[in-house]
């Protein structure tokens, strides 16, 4: 009955996500300046941050809109904000612009202008229909929609406008995706040139947007690429969930292995790992990864609390020669501001150096394995002392709460501030001031004569008697 509820909860989960990518957007860049309106969003955008659709239409359109202008809307197929770089010679020295020197023309004279890099404008299908569509809605005068040969033929003396309402031209210029992208671009700034000029010589207030369709083809397909990926990654995830709860894959099928000689093991509120595991017992050390046989598998148990107060992750041992059980169990508690382990149990039962070993083993190790609770705890070499079998761990790392996508979060060492560098660092500084030091002392013991020989006058004479 839990499994039926926990696989019916997660296809509802990935059917939801499987909605929201069903038509996920594709990022284009937005240029707007204006002649009057204040463009500037009070809240700047952050370096590689999109602005969703939303958010842009509450931070510039309404804000545009609210005020009777000419708006000019230039729509280009394809168009991604590297393509400035590419086609612009926007890092040559004394560049003009080039394929797009009459948009860096206009924007420089606005009176206020904004780039957006990156705005979800666009569908995967490559239209701006609801783009279009909400300017179409929130635009109070003319809505005039031009196709790229009537662009070409504009002339704003055939419009009656009305000085009091948002006057609305949406031109769609020539697509680059049909010829080369160099020439197209050119052809499309002198478009935007001649047609800002036109509007400029009205003297009403406008401003002018240009915008894409879709991404270059580079950038669209890579992006293409990204949204195929991640819906196969969801696909092969609803999949496993669905085998794995329905227990058709066979129980060896489902044994942790080791990775790279390192142990892993993701309890889904606990992440434990370490590169090697040793225990001493009768004067003999037992390297339990080294010792292991090829067929070494760890199956891991947890028991985790709601509100994560008291947690524990056993892993338990199979394929080392000689060890029938070998079992590892950390308990940790947590509280609002550290956790903490309070204590570790090894259970085993086999043979070391010939001697027979078996009991179960408890370590003390509150005061050797803590953190504040939004870190998860790192050492380089961790040993638990016990006066029968001791055990110690390398590159051990451990989180018992806050864990999110099954990774860990930043790491609380356990090498304190004076670590053999850092000694070794002061050591030097020291014996340097300290050479200082008695070098200024013998500078300021130097003394000069108090009497110095004549030549024209008696020679001085100094009695050694």
């Amino acid at each position: 009955m839990a499994a039926s509820s926990s696989l019916w909860l997660w296809s509802v989960f990935i059917s939801f996500l499987g909605c929201l990518c069903a038509d996920s957007s594709l990022p284009v860049p937005v240029f707007i300046w204006s002649k009057d309106s204040g463009v500037i969003s009070s809240s700047p955008v952050l370096a590689g941050h999109t602005v969703k659709q939303s958010d842009f239409q509450d931070k510039y359109l309404k804000k545009l809109f609210n005020t009777p202008q000419i708006i000019c809307v230039f729509l280009q197929d394809r168009l991604s904000i590297e393509d400035l770089s590419h086609y612009g010679d926007a890092y040559s020295t004394g560049n003009q612009g080039t394929a797009f020197y009459n948009l860096k023309v206009a924007m420089e004279a606005a009176n206020s202008s904004a780039v957006l890099p990156s705005v979800d404008l666009s569908s995967s299908s490559g239209n701006n229909d609801e783009l279009l569509h909400l300017i179409r809605k929130m635009a109070s005068g003319l809505v005039k929609e031009l196709n790229p040969e009537e662009t070409g033929k504009f002339d704003i003396t055939e419009f009656s406008l009305d000085k009091e309402k948002t006057n609305v031209f949406i031109f769609h210029l020539m697509p680059t995706s049909s010829s080369e992208p160099a020439k197209m671009f050119i052809q499309n700034d002198k478009l935007i040139g001649a047609i800002s000029g036109q509007i400029a010589s009205t003297d009403l207030p406008y401003t002018c947007i240009m915008t894409a369709a879709s991404p270059n083809e580079v950038i669209h397909e890579r992006l293409l690429l990204e949204e195929q990926w991640q819906q196969e990654s969801r696909d092969r995830f609803r999949r496993a969930l669905e085998v794995e709860d329905l227990g058709s894959v066979p129980e060896a099928a489902r044994k942790n292995h080791l990775i790279n000689g390192s142990l892993f093991a993701d309890a889904g509120c606990i992440l434990l790992y370490f590169k090697g595991f040793e225990i001493m017992a009768n004067q003999t050390t037992l390297n339990v990864f080294s010792n292991a046989t090829e067929d070494l598998t760890f199956d891991v148990q947890k028991d985790c609390t709601a509100v994560n107060t008291s947690d524990s992750i056993t892993i338990i041992f199979k394929g080392i020669k000689g060890v029938k059980t070998l079992d590892l169990s950390f308990t940790f508690t947590t509280n609002a501001s550290e956790w903490k382990c309070t204590d570790a149990t090894l259970k085993i039962d086999g043979t070391l150096s010939g001697q027979e070993i078996k009991g179960t083993f408890t370590y003390n190790s509150s005061g050797v394995l803590t953190a504040p609770s939004e870190y998860s705890y790192s050492c380089v070499n961790v040993t638990m002392k016990h006066n029968k079998t001791p055990i110690s761990f390398k590159n051990f790392q451990v989180q018992p709460i806050n864990v999110k996508n099954g990774t860990f979060s930043y790491a609380y060492d356990c090498t304190g501030f004076f670590n053999i560098p850092i000694l070794m660092g002061l050591i030097t500084t020291g014996v340097l001031l300290i050479i200082l030091f008695i070098a200024v002392l013998v500078m300021f013991s130097l003394t000069t004569m108090d009497r110095f020989d004549d030549p024209k006058g008696p020679t001085i004479h100094v009695a050694t008697g």
